[in-house]
């Protein structure tokens, strides 16, 4: 059984990927396992090398052809392909896979928006990984028998938030075969984005909140406010100065309400953005687990669906403009502001916590690998 898991991004072929790749290496003693992404992040191809000792191969796959991809699948005698999202980039990897009959599977891999508006400059700053993804488009309408209007759709829909299905992109051979989702929740967004049946959809729990009645467990640290980093300037989406700001404000306001201050780091973090608090001793960062804290602030991260678990912390999430908060996270918050001026008043505000249930968007995922598998054993691709 040899299985073949793409992204982009070493570093998602690590995070994302591991458990999934381990929990099937246990079971199937016959099994290969082969990596693919497209370039170079915070992590490099040695960093997957390290992660997963046993695999058969890793490479990369940038400027790849369709054609390059199908000898690939063939060689390898792939069996089964993992992706964690629908680019551009992935769509090209799963129109092979399917066409060789080769089952597809996507794990959702955090909290998806429709759309975020990116920064010009991120384009500038990214031109080669741009000119990729629009190559990518043009190999996709050259195997679709030239229809050049999807390059255009493609164009409207990830640079200007035009919704897939409602454009006419057809995804009939450009959809894996099965997603595997949060909660029941998530099976709405993937039929409305990618036109997924809610059939070919399986709730298999948020990897997130794998652990959740460990961490539930744990004492809280008082007078405490946890910060929540996102790759929100990292990936063009927010301008640094924006975030720099926020970050000053943030650390300036809890030094002056005498309250410690934790950043939990993404693994994308560009560092350099904190650099306003080197000389704070009431400033600390986390790199791996999330702390249990007193107070928990954020912008969208499905990391924020664990804190929102803990009842007796408070989180606040601090909505930057045309960055709009999600329903089910406005229902599960202590607070939502839009305002530096406000941020003060929310640590202080001590109203009783009455929320939302957040489970009911994001599932407890402690047994999520174990459905995984039983789903690639009722497809019979294990014995």
């Amino acid at each position: 059984m040899n299985f073949l898991f793409y992204d982009i991004v070493p570093t998602n072929i690590i995070r994302f990927f591991s458990e999934v790749v381990y929990d099937l290496s246990k079971k199937i003693n016959d099994s290969e396992f082969f990596f693919l992404f497209e370039h170079d992040d915070e992590k490099s191809l040695s960093d997957v090398k390290n992660t997963y000792l046993f695999a058969k191969d890793i490479t990369y796959t940038q400027w790849k052809s369709i054609e390059w991809f199908e000898q690939y699948l063939i060689n390898n005698k792939i069996d089964a392909l993992f992706i964690n999202g629908q680019r551009i980039a992935d769509d090209r990897v799963i129109l092979v896979a399917k066409r060789l009959g080769v089952k597809t599977y996507m794990l959702q891999h955090g909290m998806y928006v429709p759309f975020l508006k990116r920064d010009f400059n991120f384009f500038a700053s990214n031109l080669k990984k741009a000119l990729s993804y629009f190559y990518y488009a043009y190999l996709i309408s050259v195997q679709k028998g030239f229809d050049n209007s999807i390059i255009l759709k493609y164009i409207r829909s990830y640079v200007f938030g035009a919704n897939q299905v409602e454009i006419g992109i057809d995804r009939n051979e450009l959809n894996v075969d099965k997603v595997f989702v949060y909660s029941n929740f998530w099976k709405e967004f993937h039929k409305k984005q990618f036109g997924y049946s809610l059939n070919e959809q399986i709730v298999v729990g948020t990897p997130d909140l794998k652990g959740i009645s460990d961490f539930l467990l744990l004492p809280t640290i008082p007078n405490t406010v946890c910060y929540i980093s996102q790759t929100l300037e990292e990936d063009g989406r927010l301008e640094s100065k924006i975030q720099r700001r926020f970050y000053k404000s943030l650390v300036d306001i809890t030094r002056e309400l005498k309250l410690n201050l934790v950043v939990k780091l993404h693994p994308r973090s560009d560092l350099s953005l904190y650099n306003y608090s080197d000389e704070c001793e009431h400033v600390e960062f986390a790199e791996s687990a999330l702390p249990k804290t007193s107070h928990y602030i954020g912008h969208y991260s499905t990391l924020l669906s664990k804190a929102m678990c803990a009842n007796e912390s408070k989180t606040i999430i601090f909505e930057y403009e045309n960055h709009p908060t999600p329903e089910y996270f406005k229902q599960s918050a202590f607070r939502v502001i839009k305002d530096i001026d406000s941020l003060k008043e929310a640590f202080c505000d001590n109203k009783s916590l009455s929320v939302h249930d957040i489970t009911y968007y994001f599932n407890y995922g402690d047994k999520y690998t174990d459905k995984i598998i039983s789903a690639i054993m009722d497809d019979k691709l294990i014995n």
